[in-house]
């Protein structure tokens, strides 16, 4: 992101941080229905056994592939002879998290940019926690079916990435945080109100306009990176 910022214009910004976005979170879309059905297949103990090892295999590839690069190498400091006061200090070479915060949150677009990730922190518990559990119990699926249905929410947090960054990108960019909010609340609220099994359908509609509206993260990286000096 930072390579994003130091070299492409700022109205070029939010699909290219979408491209990368949705490189490292491709993993969130494979981690639902294909995991569920390799526990399936497997049990948990044989899963987990595989996924540690292909996950010991690719830290072994990364080791003997990617090298340093110490050209910008930064003196070590001894923790032990700093303090509060000198962490959260300012000066030429770098900037704390606490004045980058403080600064950052005295722009207007920015507060609605931090309830954004508020809404995303749902999308996620929603999914990694009580999604599946949530159409076992009401919707009586079994396990793998509950999983694909919620890898619909991934799907769409993908392309919606990809989508509204490109619209981001261009003079309706913003009016777009606040119609994926709208969406995203109206979803969460037929959830809430529904008291019959609703159509599998319409779920699949559901979870996926989940993802798609929680997909806003280029437009608040593309914020920042107007905000904060291109060489942090």
């Amino acid at each position: 992101c930072w390579i994003i910022t130091k070299h492409f214009s700022f109205d070029k910004r939010g699909f290219l941080f979408a491209i990368v976005i949705v490189s490292a979170n491709i993993g969130s879309l494979l981690a639902t229905s294909p995991f569920a059905k390799l526990i399936t297949h497997f049990g948990w103990r044989n899963a987990l056994t595989n996924i540690a090892f292909t996950s010991f295999a690719l830290a072994v590839l990364i080791w003997l592939v990617v090298r340093d690069d110490n050209s910008n190498k930064i003196n070590e400091v001894n923790i032990n002879n700093k303090n509060i006061e000198d962490v959260i200090r300012t000066d030429e070479e770098k900037v704390s998290w606490f004045t980058i915060s403080k600064e950052v949150f005295k722009i207007p677009i920015v507060k609605y940019c931090f309830f954004s990730s508020l809404n995303y922190a749902t999308m996620i518990s929603f999914q990694g926690l009580w999604a599946v559990p949530f159409f076992i119990d009401i919707y009586k699926m079994d396990k793998s079916t509950a999983s694909d249905l919620v890898a619909l929410i991934p799907l769409g947090f993908l392309i919606g990435v990809l989508v509204l960054s490109k619209l981001n990108d261009t003079k309706f960019g913003k009016y777009i945080f606040f119609y994926v909010m709208a969406i995203s609340l109206i979803v969460y609220f037929i959830f809430t109100i529904s008291t019959t099994n609703l159509p599998n359908f319409f779920i699949m509609i559901l979870l996926f306009l989940i993802g798609f509206s929680n997909s806003t993260i280029p437009y608040q990286f593309k914020i920042y990176s107007l905000i904060l000096p291109t060489r942090y």
